[in-house]
């Protein structure tokens, strides 16, 4: 129906980033011996899914407000559904402290290139 939306409430946290930020961000960490331990490759910006799903139906042209409700994610995902519901707030502190420069840190500017640019088919989407 060309039609999507946030899942359950949309208020979940949603953490993304760009294919091209992701590839620089493991170059990066090879490259820098400063930086060692785990780090965090997810983009600056602090989203909901519901603000995801906004930007990606506005670079789509396509409607972005009907939710997904929770149960039929339940019932397609069983508790990998919590993963889903409950999202994760997380931050590229150690990344972004030991000065790493993002190309991509708003999410609709980086759908809008990887949509233009046709790095993905849109039924990966």
């Amino acid at each position: 129906m060309f039609v999507g939306g946030p899942f359950g409430s949309g208020k979940q946290p949603w953490p993304w980033i760009h294919i091209d930020d992701l590839l620089e961000i493991i170059l990066y960490v090879l490259d820098n011996p400063a930086v060692s331990g785990p780090v965090v490759a997810s983009a600056p910006e602090q989203i909901s899914n519901a603000e995801f799903s906004r930007s990606l139906g506005k670079v789509l042209h396509r409607p972005s407000f009907f939710h997904l409700p929770e149960f039929i994610l339940r019932l397609m995902l069983g508790e990998g559904a919590i993963t889903v519901l409950s999202g994760q707030l997380v931050e590229p502190k150690k990344l972004i402290e030991s000065g790493y420069r993002f190309r991509w840190e708003k999410a609709e500017n980086a759908l809008s290139d990887l949509l233009r640019k046709k790095k993905f088919p849109l039924k990966c989407l």
